[in-house]
């Protein structure tokens, strides 16, 4: 019986979280979004079904992969596309070659000149794949650092006494610092602090360190994955002390409820963040690349 490679429909979402669910459970650091999430992505108006292959044998979905057209960014004089290696069900090597070839095909009609993926130690194949298919390094991604709670030692810090974020009484305050210190614009600012304030059930500490009426330092720390680990975000803080102190207490909460490990994440400008977070205790956990190849 021979492979048939589909389009996006809405009724292959269940399987293509069941499969992703099953291909990447000995990755590092990756999660597969749920169906419903895909769903709400997927009906947005600029998703192209095409760039959506579902593989089956029979009734029997094997593998799925996705892709998406990306705008140019500044420096950028050839029409990219982002996409992402094949996810199959164990014995289907066969579906993943044959989706790869459909997939660059595809993009290749649609006028993409160059084609992304991501790569990392910690998702298992996809350095092989890489090569397979002839792409290069292009850079890193981004670099995820974690702390085993249990062996973590508090930095010595100057003590300074650590808050509570209080939304009625703080929510000003920090979306003046989001604007004038991140250059966040104002209407981006306040939505990123309602949507912490509508979503408590993924905070887990949400902590400020005030000097008289201002706020110099600020950590938010979010339910993850396992109910045993923690995320830590940025933190702002207008000294190392300040710095450590709010590491300090998120820690503190986070043994007290149960968290054994805490993860945290460097991108965009990576070396400034990986010098802070090794500064801060934090250990080097799973390093993901952007490698390219033309089509």
């Amino acid at each position: 019986m021979t492979y048939v490679i589909k389009t996006y429909q809405e009724e292959f979402l269940e399987d293509h979280e069941l499969i992703g669910n099953v291909a990447t459970k000995e990755w590092i650091f990756y999660g597969q979004t749920p169906a419903a999430q895909l769903k709400e992505n997927y009906a947005r108006e600029d998703f192209d079904p095409e760039t959506r292959l579902y593989c089956f044998k029979g009734e029997e979905m094997v593998g799925f992969q996705t892709a998406k057209i990306v705008e140019s960014e500044e420096g950028e004089t050839k029409k990219r596309g982002n996409l992402e290696f094949p996810m199959i069900k164990s014995g289907h090597e066969e579906a993943s070659d044959l989706m790869m070839e459909q997939m660059m095909k595809t993009l290749k009609e649609k006028g993409v000149e160059v084609i992304h993926t991501r790569v990392s130690d910690g998702w298992l194949g996809t350095n092989e794949l890489s090569k397979k298919w002839n792409y290069n390094y292009k850079e890193d991604a981004y670099i995820s650092f974690k702390i085993e709670l249990k062996d973590f030692t508090a930095p010595d810090a100057k003590k300074i006494e650590v808050v509570e974020y209080d939304h009625e009484k703080d929510v000003e305050k920090m979306v003046k610092i989001f604007i004038e210190e991140f250059n966040m614009p104002e209407e981006q600012a306040r939505a990123n602090f309602e949507l912490i304030n509508n979503n408590k059930d993924d905070v887990l500490t949400h902590l400020l360190v005030k000097e008289g009426e201002g706020i110099i330092g600020r950590l938010l720390a979010l339910n993850i994955g396992e109910e045993t680990d923690m995320a830590l975000g940025n933190i702002y803080a207008k000294n190392e002390d300040v710095k450590k102190s709010l590491l300090a207490k998120a820690i503190v909460i986070g043994k007290e409820k149960g968290k054994e490990t805490l993860f945290s994440t460097a991108f965009g400008e990576i070396e400034p963040k990986v010098k802070e977070l090794k500064g801060l205790g934090f250990e080097e956990h799973c390093v993901v690349t952007i490698h390219e190849r033309e089509l």
